[in-house]
């Protein structure tokens, strides 16, 4: 029997980042499969550590619940020196003779994919690569990261769309055998995400509240009732973020008892928080000082003058002071990936802000799983999921999932969710048989036991 250790990289959390490594190593583990999760944790450099978790079928103990909040300083500031590499790998390969591990599976092309690749050469265990979605971009493709795709015994991608991105980031090259890469139907874990009828909302929220800081932010929030919109803010998607921003206060007019829950997917940029102060405030010369600071800023600013020539400038600003006072918006920090499962669940909907184009989230297919429809722009990758919707739920829900790209943004995301607020549709149950029937976990952990039960070739993978 195969023995697998999942590599992902301590730096990073939060409710997207490792998702696939943990669902794919839990319906391994629910298949019988011995499965292992090694965290690495590089900072300090002097003394870096491995955390070790074997990991059970479909089991979710009370110290998953919460994870420790991310150390900003221990992010992706600065280059892992050589020597940090080297130290994990040494620990990596004690834990590899220790747990009888027969393949390595590394989520990351740098640390973890690094580390991978001198554990196998020091104990001769093939290992596989996952890439993140950071990873694809040609600057990242250095000469480490193409050794790590040279001594891999396979590039796994759980997304087709993934594939011209990887082609592009990593080209053949003269002389160069072709990547070996193989691509995996997408898995979710349906024992964490689960739809939540709304009159449960308030009991379930209660968990939530184990956890004193999380509690705070969520205070006196009326669960059975409010319009819950959950926002995924990635730190650099500001302009997306403000474009969102820009749509709550037409949005709280239709909805007077709209909730924003906002999980910063990193550091806060400091110009959100200016925008927040801008709105708060009421006053239109502070926000347009901050608007001058980028032209990606253009799309608020025509907003603006739209609000001028119908002559709802007022109104909206009315309505945009509320925002803050009355915690209409509320930034919830660090969660787990349990504790998003959760959030997920108490949401009407979850919104995926962003101006550019980038890989489509896990997200958006495990809120799919909790019943819950996701709103993303058209070049984040969301076609091929609301393609699904509209063949299997409705047309018209699928649409209201897709931001278009030839549409004002601003105008575009108060349509599209004002439209949301008013349905509310209630299809938990439908959205999770699909989610069930399209993205079992089982059936990823079976592939991935094939793909590691496969002999090694005489050829390797070149980048």
């Amino acid at each position: 029997m195969v023995v697998v250790g999942f590599l992902v990289d301590g730096r990073v959390r939060g409710p997207g980042d490792r998702s696939l490594a943990e669902d794919a190593a839990r319906g391994m583990a629910g298949g019988g499969i011995q499965t292992h999760r090694f965290e690495l944790v590089p900072t300090p450099v002097q003394s870096p550590r491995i955390l070790h978790t074997p990991l059970g079928p479909y089991t979710h103990t009370r110290s998953d619940l919460v994870e420790p909040a991310p150390d900003p300083a221990a992010r992706f500031d600065a280059e892992i020196p050589d020597a940090c590499v080297v130290r994990l790998a040494d620990q990596m390969a004690e834990h590899v003779r220790r747990e009888a591990i027969g393949t390595l599976h590394a989520i990351g092309l740098d640390l973890p994919g690094r580390v991978a690749r001198l554990v196998s050469e020091r104990t001769g265990i093939p290992y596989c690569v996952t890439p993140r979605a950071t990873d694809l971009h040609p600057e990242v493709a250095n000469a480490q990261v193409r050794e790590v795709l040279r001594g891999a015994r396979h590039l796994v991608l759980f997304d087709e769309a993934l594939r011209p991105a990887v082609e592009a980031a990593f080209p053949i090259r003269a002389g160069d055998a072709p990547l070996r890469l193989r691509i995996l139907r997408r898995g979710i874990d349906l024992e964490l995400f689960m739809p939540l009828p709304r009159q449960e909302r308030g009991s379930a929220a209660v968990g939530l509240c184990e956890r004193p800081e999380l509690a705070a932010r969520l205070a006196d929030i009326d669960w059975g009732r409010a319009c819950v919109v959950l926002c995924a803010q990635h730190p650099g998607e500001t302009e997306g973020f403000g474009e969102f921003l820009f749509a709550l206060p037409e949005l709280l007019r239709q909805q007077p008892l709209l909730q924003v829950l906002v999980l910063p997917l990193g550091p806060i940029p400091a110009a959100t928080d200016r925008l927040r102060a801008a709105l708060a405030a009421g006053k239109s010369e502070l926000l347009q000082g901050v608007l001058q600071e980028s032209e990606r800023y253009q799309s608020l600013l025509d907003h603006l003058g739209r609000l001028h020539a119908e002559r709802r400038t007022d109104a909206w600003w009315q309505c945009a002071a509320r925002l803050e006072p009355e915690r209409r918006v509320r930034f919830l920090g660090a969660v787990s990936r349990q504790e998003f499962a959760r959030l997920v669940a108490l949401a009407d909907v979850l919104v995926i802000p962003g101006t550019r184009p980038r890989p489509l989230s896990h997200l958006p297919y495990e809120a799919l799983a909790a019943g819950v429809l996701s709103v993303a722009s058209a070049h984040s990758g969301m076609g091929p999921l609301a393609q699904m919707l509209a063949d299997n739920i409705s047309a018209e829900i699928a649409a209201l999932c897709v931001l278009r790209d030839d549409a004002p943004a601003v105008s575009e995301l108060e349509d599209k969710l004002g439209r949301f607020v008013r349905l509310r549709p209630e299809l938990g149950e439908r959205l999770r048989a699909l989610a069930v029937r399209k993205f079992d976990i089982r059936q990823t952990a079976t592939d991935l036991r094939r793909l590691y039960a496969e002999p090694a070739r005489a050829t390797v993978a070149r980048a």
